[in-house]
Parts: C-alpha cells; structure tokens; sequence
C-alpha cells in the first residue's frame, strides 16, 4: 500500500472517529480515578485533532468539522517523520 492510500485509508478511519467522538464524548465529563488520585477531562471538539495523531495547516475547530461532515480529505493530512504512522 502506498503513501496515498494509506492516508486516504486513515482519512476514513479519522471520518467515522470523528463520528464516535461526537456521539459519545463531545462537551462531557469524565472523572478518572486512580491509586487514590484523580482527573477530572473535558472533552471539547477542538481537542480531537490532537487525538488523531496527523498533522494538518488546519485549524483544530476546522479539522474535526471536516472529519465529522465528512469533508476530510487525504491532502490535508500529513506525518511528521519523527513520528512514523502504522496502519492496524
């Protein structure tokens, strides 16, 4: 599989993540609890690029509405090479 389809085959992957991130964790809270400590995350539209792990010129706000109206595409993406990309 090439470089192309690879990022086309996450662009999809991104499309319905961003789907699933909408449906169940946009604008809620969770309280995480751990060893007697805790944290308290708030999960935002703007925070699902940084999840994502591709690099983009857009805009956090802008990426997931792409992702989410399914208006992402394989050209705006890309990977830095310190950070190598694999394909499960």
């Amino acid at each position: 599989m090439g470089k192309q389809q690879d990022r086309e085959k996450i662009v999809q992957e991104i499309k319905i993540a961003a789907d699933l991130y909408r449906k169940h964790l946009v604008g809620k809270r969770f309280l995480y609890v751990f060893e007697g400590r805790y944290i308290e995350v708030l999960y935002k539209a703007a925070n699902f690029r940084h999840l994502t792990g591709v690099a983009t010129n857009l805009s956090a706000k802008k990426f997931y509405s792409y992702a989410a109206k399914k208006l992402l595409q394989a050209s705006q993406i890309f990977f830095y090479t310190a950070a190598p990309f694999f394909i499960v």
